[in-house]
């Protein structure tokens, strides 16, 4: 987790729950639901982030006492420095794991990932303070092998997609990384890209210090802490794994979140819908009209209801040379459509915002970030949160397309069996992509589209060398159905002003029941 401390503090929570999928002919069984919590904010060789790992398992821990199924609770708060006191953790907390049980394990600490290594893995940074340890994802993986039934994986720190081998630039060669956490007991959520980090606030102000993460109090708004679960979109009480990851890609700007498998409707969060509804936030219902800005429209429109008298603010950060740039973020209250408002207080009601980036030029385009917070007792909480993708009006985005996959040993070709598919579009700026599968026949032409990765959404900083974005494809079509053996074009499109641009690879789908079947390797078109 990379430290960056500002005159503004954000207290925020996490929300995680889970339940556990059978099949119809299994027996009806009640399954016990576990969670290992663990933070570590003091360091020896890293900057200590006191107390935002604690505050992060402290919110937690709060919140899994909130889930209608019962979880069996443990937590290590600043005291495991070692992979031994980690597997001792570990061991301890699901002793009593049986199949058809669920575990979740939550850790708040530094991470890292250098591809240097011979064989590059994500690396948690364990500490107590005094002493200091690297634990990598295959030695996680086999703390974990052991116990028995479903477990949720869920880490907040930096380059955490590398435990996964998600996120990872080109550059670094993904096909090396070493990611773990692919079989059908594990369920994971990070909550950056292998060559991202990750960030969280801090107060400087007097006071208790309180903060929290990004990642965290995104997490926490979708799944409901503030009474609005957002996450959940087709409103029946239960938020999935593909749910939080989709609502974090739009809700969650600072990073962006990984999550394998793809996805999965493993329920993460559980509510009920027929209880009692919560307060409602101070403030809801947050609708962006627009994050993709040019200079010719450089408005951004959103719109927010309040419940009660309120003091709101908003953040503007750009991305200088792939880094947020914290030191000349840009912080104002809002007037509440008054000029004399000179305070920030916003009365309840319905409220329609238009921020304008009016410098915006031709060769000022980038990526921003805003945030909209509010003010509870002089501190300020973060509640919602998008990536602005400022867009040129013309140029060449240099668009180019690389699909890395896990292959097949006797056909070499992409076999979905042995995980994701990871596409890298290439773009030199900010573009909203087109990304589609099309099913080619024997003579190369196209047969149908099988999949779309991506219609016209925005691009957003993945921390990349060389620059572009990351998709990921599971071998299936659009319906959730495994595709057929073959060759499949993966096309790359976006406009610039009035300008259209393309690109394409071939990829070739392995049959795991046809050990003798052969493919040519794929390659790039322009």
């Amino acid at each position: 987790m990379r430290h960056h401390v500002i005159s503004v503090m954000l207290a925020s929570v996490l929300l995680m729950y889970a339940t556990s999928g059978f099949g119809a002919d299994e027996p009806s069984i009640t399954p016990t639901y576990r969670a290992l919590l663990i933070a570590c904010d003091e360091y020896v060789t890293y900057p200590d982030t006191t107390p935002t790992a604690h505050n992060n398992l402290l919110a937690m821990e709060s919140l899994l006492e909130r889930d209608e199924r019962s979880f069996v609770i443990r937590r290590q708060d600043g005291i495991t420095q070692s992979a031994e006191a980690l597997r001792a953790a570990i061991q301890y907390a699901f002793k009593d794991a049986v199949e058809g049980d669920v575990s979740y394990l939550y850790i708040s600490a530094h991470g890292d990932f250098n591809a240097d290594y011979p064989n590059p893995q994500g690396e948690l940074i364990l500490s107590d303070g005094a002493e200091e340890a690297r634990i990598g994802a295959q030695t996680l993986q086999s703390m974990l092998d052991p116990i028995p039934g479903v477990k949720l994986l869920i880490v907040d720190a930096c380059n955490s997609g590398a435990l996964i081998g998600k996120g990872v630039s080109l550059n670094d060669v993904p096909e090396r990384v070493a990611g773990a956490f692919a079989s059908p007991a594990y369920k994971a959520l990070v909550s950056s890209g292998g060559s991202e980090p990750s960030w969280y606030w801090r107060s400087d102000a007097d006071g208790p210090p309180l903060g929290s993460s990004y990642f965290t109090m995104a997490l926490a708004e979708g799944a409901g802490y503030n009474g609005e679960y957002a996450a959940d979109r087709n409103r029946d009480g239960s938020i999935t794994l593909d749910e939080l990851y989709q609502y974090l890609r739009v809700s969650y700007a600072a990073a962006t979140a990984q999550v394998t498998p793809i996805e999965d409707d493993f329920v993460v969060f559980q509510y009920d819908i027929k209880a009692e509804e919560a307060p409602a936030a101070p403030l809801s219902g947050f609708v962006f009209d627009r994050t993709v800005l040019n200079a010719a429209s450089p408005l951004i429109r959103f719109s927010f209801t309040v419940s009660k008298r309120t003091r709101v603010g908003y953040q503007l950060v750009f991305m200088r040379d792939g880094v947020w740039n914290w030191q000349e973020a840009a912080v104002w209250l809002d007037t509440d459509d008054n000029p004399d408002n000179k305070n920030g207080y916003v009365t309840p009601g319905r409220k329609t915002r238009s921020l304008s980036l009016s410098d915006v030029s031709q060769s000022d385009w980038g990526y921003a970030m805003l945030n909209v917070i509010r003010y509870e007792a002089g501190r300020p909480i973060v509640c919602a949160s998008r990536v602005i993708s400022v867009q040129p009006m013309i140029g060449d985005p240099g668009l180019a397309v690389k699909a890395i996959a896990p292959r097949s040993r006797s056909t070499g070709a992409y076999d979905p069996s042995r995980g994701s598919l990871t596409v890298w579009v290439g773009h030199t700026f900010p573009v909203s992509l087109t990304v589609n599968i099309t099913r080619l026949d024997n003579d190369g032409g196209d047969v149908k589209t099988v999949r779309w990765l991506s219609v016209n959404q925005a691009a957003r900083p993945q921390g990349l060398s060389p620059s572009g974005s990351l998709f990921y494809w599971d071998g299936r079509d659009q319906n959730g159905e495994s595709v057929e053996p073959g060759a499949y074009r993966i096309t790359a499109s976006a406009r610039v002003g009035q300008q259209s641009f393309s690109t394409a690879y071939i990829i070739n789908v392995a049959d795991p029941t046809r050990p003798d079947a052969s493919f040519s390797d794929g390659g790039e078109l322009r």
